[in-house]
């Protein structure tokens, strides 16, 4: 893939918290390729503690991470959590990733 496409779909903000990145290698290091990796990512969402709810869902703080409460704290939200957080992590181990809602 172009560099420029690699570049703009796996940037993120220096301040994401370390344990993110990390989980998301922990997750997927023994995949091979990159359609492994992806899938890996989605089966964790499935595995793991998560629960899905539209309604008392968590607001992080304002100095917190918005991936890092729902992955790490609350383990709990709608659509929107659970998609950003797969594109963040995805980004994190080098997969170009994109977050569209609608």
């Amino acid at each position: 893939l172009p560099e420029e496409f690699l570049s703009r779909y796996t940037q993120l903000p220096e301040e994401l918290p370390k344990r993110v990145r990390e989980l998301a290698q922990e997750i997927t290091q023994d995949k091979p390729d990159w359609f492994e990796k992806a899938r890996e990512l989605e089966r964790y969402f499935r595995r793991a503690e998560y629960t899905y709810s539209q309604t008392d869902v968590a607001v992080p703080d304002e100095n917190e991470d918005y991936v890092d409460q729902f992955l790490f704290d609350t383990k709990q939200g709608y659509c929107d959590n659970f998609s950003s957080s797969m594109v963040v992590m995805a980004r994190s181990i080098g997969l170009p990733a994109r977050w569209v809602k609608g």
